[in-house]
């Protein structure tokens, strides 16, 4: 009892160094995997073995009518042919025609050709289809045809989608917090064989984005490198696997989470192995998504900011121009988008000086800055009922920020924020 104690104490000493929660959330998918395979295995597999035996019979009868006609005419020209033997032929014919148009596999004289290896349906494709519709890629090269299955297919998505996008945001956290870890490591090093061996301790270190893209191109780099290996010793020596470039797409499509089935490894198709790396792989793409958003948000928004602003000083140099009996009714339309990133701003903060000082030049420094412009609440707008019901003055950027900078004594009663 005493050594169990001990063990149980290291264990809850150093839960956070071995990745006790990451550990739960991988175990957590693993078991919803398996769940999704078992259910799709035991619908699918023995609807597919029903559904083909039923085409079998039905081409059966379709052969046996083509070889008696055909038998009929060939024999009128003094040639014996047998039904059976022209049953054999057109049989042979048609598998040829579908061979040459790449329909073969997957069709019913496939399967029947041996049933042991060509079901479509088995435990490891279903183990793979699983991990397709909880990560949301759907290629659509294997889909429930039961009315069952596909009735169990939006109930497993329905469940276990928002389930994968924590996962996945936790494990992308994960590798966030460590490569960023390994990072700093890296730059220390290097700052030490250039001499620097000065350690500030209140440096604040950021995986910059060129890691992040470099990381990503690497990770595809190596799945494509994978899958082309992988199909191809999967094969027989007459099955060759798909080409490099096929198999960066495969890997960009899947990535991407696009998923357009178009292109499927040829002997490999349905590995739950491909589907395994591709999700620590959507993990990855968390990592570069996390740091490169903010940037490309505060880009766009930076330039939609700046004609906006463009617009407003000709609004402004039109109005100094007119008589003011000649100006016309403000408008009621709020610009709810500057309303809303103004609206988080926090009272210290003059967002709206930065946002009307932008320049071209300027923006790409607002992108390097990783502030939020939203402040974390995106989503979420806050508005005045003072200003809903003002219907005379138009809500810009700086009217807001001067209604809510206004000096409590200036202020109507009960003009908290609201949330709509």
């Amino acid at each position: 009892m005493r050594r169990f104690d001990k063990s149980m104490y290291w264990f809850a000493f150093h839960r956070k160094q071995i990745g006790f929660r990451h550990i739960c959330v991988v175990i957590l998918v693993l078991l919803y995997t398996l769940l999704g395979a078992a259910l799709f295995w035991s619908v699918e597999s023995r609807y597919e073995k029903t559904k083909t035996l039923r085409h079998v019979s039905h081409l059966e009868e379709l052969l046996t009518k083509l070889a008696e006609n055909m038998t009929d005419s060939v024999n009128d020209v003094n040639t014996t042919a047998t039904v059976s033997e022209m049953k054999v032929y057109i049989r042979e014919a048609y598998i040829e025609l579908m061979k040459l148009e790449g329909q073969y596999k997957g069709s019913t004289y496939y399967k029947l050709e041996d049933p042991e290896n060509n079901w479509k349906w088995t435990f490891e494709s279903a183990f793979f289809f699983s991990m397709n519709v909880y990560t949301t890629t759907g290629y659509g090269s294997i889909a429930p045809e039961s009315t069952l299955g596909q009735f169990l297919v939006c109930l497993y998505g329905f469940v276990f989608v928002p389930v994968t996008l924590v996962a996945l945001r936790d494990l992308g956290q994960f590798f966030l917090v460590h490569l960023t870890k390994l990072y700093a490591h890296g730059i220390q090093k290097f700052r030490e064989l250039n001499g620097d061996k000065h350690v500030d301790e209140d440096e604040i270190i950021r995986l910059p984005i060129k890691a992040c893209l470099l990381l990503l191109a690497a990770y595809l780099a190596v799945c494509t490198v994978f899958i082309y290996f992988y199909d191809e010793l999967s094969g027989n020596e007459s099955d060759s696997g798909i080409s490099m470039f096929l198999c960066f797409y495969f890997s960009f499509i899947s990535l991407s989470t696009i998923g357009l089935g178009d292109v499927m490894p040829n002997n490999a198709t349905f590995s739950p192995l491909i589907s395994i790396i591709f999700f620590f792989g959507m993990a990855v793409t968390k990592v570069v998504n996390r740091n490169t958003f903010i940037a490309v948000e505060n880009g766009i928004f930076g330039t939609l900011t700046l004609v906006e602003n463009k617009l407003d000083g000709i609004v402004t140099r039109w109005s100094a121009s007119v008589k003011p009996e000649e100006k016309p009714a403000s408008p009621k339309v709020q610009r709810a988008f500057s309303m809303d990133a103004d609206s988080v701003a926090q009272p210290d903060e003059t967002p709206n000086e930065i946002l009307n000082n932008f320049t071209v030049r300027s923006i790409a420094t607002f992108m390097k800055s990783n502030a939020d412009i939203y402040g974390g609440g995106f989503g979420r707008v806050q508005l005045r009922r003072g200003d809903l019901m003002n219907t005379d003055n138009q809500a810009t950027v700086n009217s807001i920020s001067q209604l809510r900078h206004r000096a409590p004594s200036q202020s109507q009663p009960n003009t908290g924020n609201n949330n709509v």
